[in-house]
């Protein structure tokens, strides 16, 4: 499957209702504790406005708003309106048991922002920087937006580098995800086109490097899970 030329908007709107099961199998399950190691990078300050861009299903927004730092706002960013119907009807239930900041959920792409330049102190990205057109332009979109000093959370699938456990994990895409697609009454080509993002985006793509070319500052990496995701940080001078 040629993953450049695939309708995004279409296939995400397609499997809305799956996509949070699909990160599940795809992350052998750890992708909650992921998110959570990821928002306790975020170090947000009170009141912080924040921008969760390729938000989808909103499961990293909720997990940041749930944080023990109050927050102002947060503005969830996807390209399609289904999956931010999901993120939406999630907050509306979270908000009946808990106190929530103020969420707000844009349809727009995530590499022509419609905000103004400086408008946000945190920008968050899970699982979603790699199936966006351009990556480049989206993290300059995010230094764009993000006021100075702002700081950038991204979370995203990476291979292991240990030749052992990436042949072992490659085994895994190639002959159990096709099975689990099966048992839980998945879509068999987005999963395929998720374990092709995955690989192609491992092989081509330097992401601190990226970072750095777009001049944010501190960048770290923060590998997860044997090298199976990473969360790379960062921070607008």
């Amino acid at each position: 499957m040629n993953t450049s030329h695939i309708d995004k908007s279409a296939l995400f709107s397609r499997i809305a209702k799956r996509y949070d099961r699909i990160n599940t199998v795809i992350s052998l399950g750890a992708d909650r504790l992921w998110r959570s190691k990821t928002a306790s990078l975020c170090d947000t300050t009170p009141l912080a406005r924040v921008a969760d861009l390729c938000s989808g299903t909103g499961e990293l927004a909720l997990v940041i708003a749930r944080s023990k730092t109050p927050l102002a706002s947060i503005s969830c960013y996807d390209i399609s309106q289904t999956m931010l119907d999901i993120a939406r009807q999630k907050y509306h239930n979270a908000k009946r048991t808990q106190p929530m900041p103020h969420f707000e959920f844009i349809t727009a792409d995530c590499a022509a922002l419609p905000c103004p330049d400086n408008e946000f102190d945190l920008c968050t990205c899970a699982f979603g920087l790699r199936n966006t057109d351009d990556p480049a332009k989206t993290v300059s979109e995010m230094f764009r937006i993000l006021k100075p000093r702002g700081r950038l959370c991204i979370l995203e699938f990476t291979l292991p580098k240990t030749p052992v456990l990436r042949k072992m994990y490659m085994m895994y895409f190639r002959f159990v995800l096709p099975i689990l697609a099966a048992l839980f009454g998945g879509d068999r080509r987005a999963y395929e086109y998720f374990v092709k993002s995955v690989c192609r985006w491992d092989m081509n793509v330097d992401v601190p490097a990226m970072l750095t070319a777009a001049d944010f500052k501190n960048v770290r990496t923060t590998k997860l899970t044997l090298g199976i995701a990473a969360i790379y940080t960062a921070e607008k001078p």
